[in-house]
């Protein structure tokens, strides 16, 4: 696995409040988010909790949204999201 980006996520709400530290990594099944303090069921440390992957030529969003399930929590297709799907107005 290759490191693609560190950075920070700033809070939207309050600027005072401290950022959470992101780390995108290139995997072997497509690009992982980690972000400190968070995690999956199975990682000791922070796990993988954002995977973007392709399915058969459409990204996908998978979030583990709750540690405690070794399912995600939201499996999202951005097959709507193709440009070629876009309506011309009339």
């Amino acid at each position: 696995m290759n490191t693609i980006a560190i950075d920070k996520l700033d809070d939207v709400d309050n600027p005072d409040r401290d950022p959470v530290k992101v780390k995108i990594i290139r995997g072997s099944y497509g690009i992982l988010m980690k972000m400190d303090g968070f995690s999956d069921r199975y990682s000791e440390d922070d796990g993988d909790v954002v995977l973007i992957e392709n399915r058969e030529g459409v990204p996908h969003v998978i979030i583990w949204g709750d540690i405690n399930s070794e399912d995600p929590t939201q499996v999202i297709s951005l097959a709507g999201a193709n440009k070629n799907r876009r309506k011309n107005e009339v």
